[in-house]
């Protein structure tokens, strides 16, 4: 009979990773509220070992559940590293071409702006990938 799989973090350890993260990016009581699920997917996140956060930047490391590689294999992404900050400069490249009113283009241009990924990469990432992204990205809009 096989154990269960551990996580990788402590649950409770992984909640304090991600408030001390929320409380760097001075993210207000009402924004958390109303984010709580995507809290949620954070902390699961980093107790399964998939996010890493780096208290000293603020970064975030993200192992890919499912890494890219196009046919050719010339391109290869393991995984993505976010910014701790984000502001209009490092926006601005990102959201060329955003039509107004298309939520999910400027989600991934926000992920884009944070990873310095191109939206053309990102667009090829696997949906659970893409929900632990959007989860970040809610907190830098």
């Amino acid at each position: 009979m096989n154990s269960p799989k551990l996580p990788a973090v402590d649950p409770e350890v992984a909640l304090q990773d991600v408030t001390d993260w929320l409380d760097k990016r001075k993210i207000f009581p009402g924004q958390r509220e109303k984010g709580q699920e995507q809290i949620d997917i954070l902390v699961e996140a980093v107790s399964q070992g998939i996010l890493v956060i780096n208290p000293e930047d603020n970064s975030i490391e993200h192992k890919l559940i499912w890494p890219l590689e196009n046919k050719e294999k010339v391109v290869t992404l393991a995984g993505l590293k976010y910014s701790g900050r984000l502001n209009d400069n490092m926006m601005r490249p990102h959201t060329a071409g955003l039509k107004p009113g298309d939520s999910d283009g400027r989600l991934l241009a926000y992920i884009a702006g944070l990873t310095g990924v191109v939206r053309g990469v990102l667009v090829n990432l696997d949906s659970q990938d893409k929900r632990i992204a959007m989860a970040i990205s809610i907190f830098f809009l």
